[in-house]
């Protein structure tokens, strides 16, 4: 069923362009911070704080940088910023400033409410973690068993196959989508390097992370549980209290290692907060069939994965529907089927577009959190449809919820903005309100959801999914199915 109305000539149904916000947010320095936001059309207002004081700036990116000005009084001074990976650099008669994102206090106050949760566990908390791996493969090639292949083994054909190393990184993200004594729900999110100089991210994957007053998988375990920890030394088990030195401060911390043939798996806690500070891990691979003479094969050493983790700070989203609860439209059974087409702008005008479908299935509510599974499917029109399904978790702390409370709709503004995390270059805004219906779309530099809401039930009945790969850029488009 389509949505009532002039849906053809709904302006909220038109394509905007996603513009990039790099410079928006907070950056600090040694001496100097500037703080800007940006309008729709890549404008920059704020201020600059230097030494206490604070001057009126404004600026505009040109050239992948921002040219701007700041007032003295009433003579404006130039300046100049560029991004240099994940620091900025303010150039300004010569002076040159470095600047960071900035991140909430990494060491908030711990003081239980009566869920026995600490504070920044709550819907709307974002911890954030640099993260990266790299496999590197035990040997150049192997043997994979293959009908056609041309070289046969023990009476079995095969195929050589070529080994080669890889790596990425990007940033690991926790948001907290609900948090109560009835349960913690967190959405992990995966935002991976999408550019050779590593100064753009692309959101890749989400997942959620499940636990209770005690412990949020390996991200969070309560301080208490933590001090009760005896040091231990084995060989398959290593518990050592220790002072960590991490981004120039030092933590009283607990850090475990389990150890085994396949690796090991260490992670550093802070005794203060409980929240995980550093992971780093190693896992060796099965052994593989490869050359090992001129003409023999044998069991060669498997590949080599190496990943860590690193804490970087958490901070609060500005999200107006943090506390809400859960409609029971959201309630378990319930299955919301969205159907449309998916697009390439490679393709416009030559090939049609293809039918999508995403369907959300409900099959669990722990107190002010559902749990379910996401299925999509793509026909392309030849062979068998494109198919992925996972797990998801729907709650209040999510920045594109399923629902938004009907009240809070309604105190929403056009071009509103909401939240900008200056670490992943992300913006949260007010698309537009029209004719009974909010869109908001949450945005990167090359990727956006817009998720337009019916301001009468809440209900999200339009989500639209653009993803910028290399020169194409795609497109999901699908509606909410009524009458299901």
């Amino acid at each position: 069923m389509q949505l009532p109305g002039p849906a053809a000539q709904n302006p909220l149904r038109r394509e905007r362009p996603i513009v990039p916000t790099p410079f928006a947010g907070r950056l600090v320095g040694e001496d100097l911070e500037m703080e800007l936001s940006a309008d729709t059309e890549g404008n920059y207002t704020g201020v600059l704080v230097h030494l206490g004081n604070r001057y009126q700036a404004k600026g505009k990116v040109r050239d992948a940088a921002l040219h701007g000005t700041f007032l003295v009084g009433e003579t404006a001074f130039g300046f100049r910023v560029q991004q240099q990976g994940d620091t900025f650099e303010l150039h300004s008669d010569g002076a040159i400033h470095v600047l960071r994102p900035a991140m909430a206090p990494r060491q908030p106050r711990m003081a239980p409410d009566t869920s026995g949760l600490p504070p920044f566990l709550r819907a709307g908390t974002r911890f954030a973690y640099f993260s990266g791996s790299k496999t590197m493969p035990g040997a150049s090639a192997q043997f994979v068993p293959d009908d056609k292949g041309g070289l046969t083994i023990n009476g079995r054909n095969y195929r050589q196959e070529e080994l080669e190393g890889s790596a990425g990184g990007g940033y690991t993200i926790y948001d907290v989508v609900h948090a109560s004594a009835a349960g913690v729900a967190l959405q992990q999110g995966s935002y991976v390097y999408a550019d050779a100089t590593l100064q753009t991210v692309t959101r890749a994957a989400a997942v959620p992370v499940v636990g209770d007053t005690q412990a949020v998988g390996e991200i969070w375990i309560h301080p208490a549980r933590l001090a009760a920890m005896a040091e231990e030394d084995t060989p398959r088990l290593r518990v050592r209290r220790v002072r960590y030195p991490l981004d120039g401060r030092e933590y009283d911390a607990i850090t475990t290692q389990l150890q085994g043939p396949e690796g090991y798996w260490r992670n550093t806690y802070d005794l203060a907060t409980g929240l995980l500070l550093v992971h780093t891990s190693c896992a060796i691979g099965k052994s593989i069939l490869t050359q090992v003479g001129a003409n023999m094969a044998g069991a060669g050493a498997g590949s080599t994965t190496v990943a860590t983790m690193r804490f970087l700070g958490l901070r609060e989203l500005a999200l107006p529907w943090a506390g809400q609860a859960l409609p029971e439209a959201l309630g378990a059974g319930q299955r919301l089927t969205y159907r449309g087409e998916a697009t390439n702008s490679l393709g416009q005008g030559i090939v049609a577009p293809w039918p999508h479908l995403a369907e959300f299935l409900i099959e669990q509510v722990n107190g002010g959190f559902a749990l379910g599974r996401l299925w999509t499917r793509t026909d392309y029109g030849a062979g068998t449809p494109s198919e992925s399904q996972g797990p998801i978790v729907l709650g209040a702390g999510q920045t594109s919820p399923l629902f938004i409370d009907p009240a809070v709709l309604r105190a929403l503004r056009p071009q509103q903005r909401l939240d900008q995390d200056p670490l992943l270059r992300r913006e949260l805004a007010v698309l537009g309100v029209d004719q009974g219906y909010v869109t908001i779309r949450e945005h990167g530099p090359l990727d956006a959801v817009d998720t337009t809401y019916e301001q009468r039930t809440g209900i999200a009945v339009q989500i639209v999914v653009t993803q910028q790969q290399g020169p194409a850029t795609i497109v999901y488009r699908v509606q909410l199915e009524r009458g299901r």
